[in-house]
């Protein structure tokens, strides 16, 4: 039979840097600064918090509400969500951004 410990490890999440991020960002709500940021719709926090969990329906929902393929976020509110998405390992969400229209010269 396989160990309490083995038991525990499959429920680990399957990328490292998801229990690094856990552990920094317990209590803190990590779209805050976006959420309070002039101009910015829930759509936009939705397409944001979609792309960050690489969830493509939410993607395309928040899309179809009238997301900004062009909106920024991350801890410094200037990383664009292409490059987000990208940086996590999203090819399917980067394609989507990219036929939505994200701006492929946007810096961060």
């Amino acid at each position: 039979g396989r160990s309490s410990e083995e038991d525990e490890r499959s429920l680990e999440p399957h990328q490292p840097w998801q229990r690094c991020f856990e552990v920094f960002t317990d209590g803190l709500d990590p779209l805050e600064e976006l959420r309070t940021r002039p101009g910015i719709s829930p759509q936009d926090v939705a397409l944001w918090e979609a792309t960050e969990k690489g969830d493509l329906e939410g993607v395309e929902a928040a899309l179809a509400q009238g997301g900004s393929v062009n909106v920024t976020g991350g801890s410094m509110g200037s990383m664009p969500v292409l490059h987000a998405a990208a940086a996590l390992g999203f090819p399917t969400i980067v394609a989507r951004l990219i036929e939505k229209g994200a701006g492929l010269e946007e810096r961060a």
